[in-house]
Order: C-alpha cells, then sequence, then structure tokens
C-alpha cells in the first residue's frame, strides 16, 4: 500500500490518502492540526479500497503539492475545498480558486495575504491574479 500523502476529511472522519487519492489510514488528532485538511473530495468503494471519484482530481492535487512543497505559503494554508474551490488560509481568509494550475504556477501571490489587515474574501482568477471581493 502507499503511504499518505494528503489529509483529507471524508465522511465526518479524517483520513491520510496517496497521492493518487486512495484512502491508505486514519489520521490522527495531531497530524489534523499540523497538515492542511482537504475536503470536498467523494470516494468511491473499488475492488476493497476507497478511490476518489472526481474527473479534476489531478489538477486538484498537483496545485495542492504544490502548495505543500513551499513552505512559506504551507504555513498560511489550513483546508483546501476541493467541491467549492476555495482555499481557508489560517487567518480566516477565503480565497475563491478559479484555476487550480495557476494557483501552482503562481502560488506565491498567497503570501501577499499573511499581512492583510483585513480577513475578507479574495478571489484568486485563471490569469493569476489575486482580487479582494467586495
Amino acid at each position: 500500500m502507499k503511504p499518505g500523502k494528503f489529509v483529507v476529511s471524508y465522511e465526518d472522519k479524517y483520513y491520510w490518502v496517496s497521492e493518487d487519492f486512495v484512502i491508505v489510514d486514519y489520521a490522527d488528532l495531531t497530524e489534523i492540526f499540523n497538515h492542511p485538511v482537504i475536503g470536498g473530495v467523494r470516494f468511491l468503494l473499488t475492488n476493497g479500497v476507497y478511490v476518489a471519484s472526481e474527473r479534476d482530481i489531478d489538477i486538484f492535487a498537483g496545485a495542492v503539492e504544490g502548495i505543500l512543497a513551499d513552505r512559506r505559503v504551507l504555513a498560511l494554508v489550513s483546508y483546501f475545498d476541493f467541491e467549492n474551490n476555495v482555499l481557508l488560509l489560517r487567518r480566516g481568509i477565503r480565497v475563491k480558486v478559479m484555476d487550480w494550475e495557476s494557483l501552482e504556477v503562481n502560488r506565491e501571490l498567497l503570501l501577499q495575504l499573511e499581512n492583510a489587515s483585513d480577513r475578507s474574501e479574495y478571489i484568486f482568477l485563471s490569469d493569476g491574479k489575486l482580487l479582494r471581493a467586495r
């Protein structure tokens, strides 16, 4: 079995999933607080294992992996919501993501929110721009 790479929330429980989004283990409380959680992913039982049923999960996983690889950005992120295309930052800031691939390439723009004075909602556009929603 492949090792766990991401922590996901599914049916009110937390699990480790492999890079191809197969549930491999339960996540304990300390792991949940120390790793960003991914939500909004549905799983199907296939050949005795739970596999993500989402069609764009590869694009999303690539963006998540890119963000997790950058420690500066990782320190800001608390939750990835696949279903609603939202990224929640630890300071309570909500970022609506229009294009996960573009976010992966331009993830350093999230660092601008590290010292944001307000906790507004932001929108990350497909062309790589980060705008505050009004």
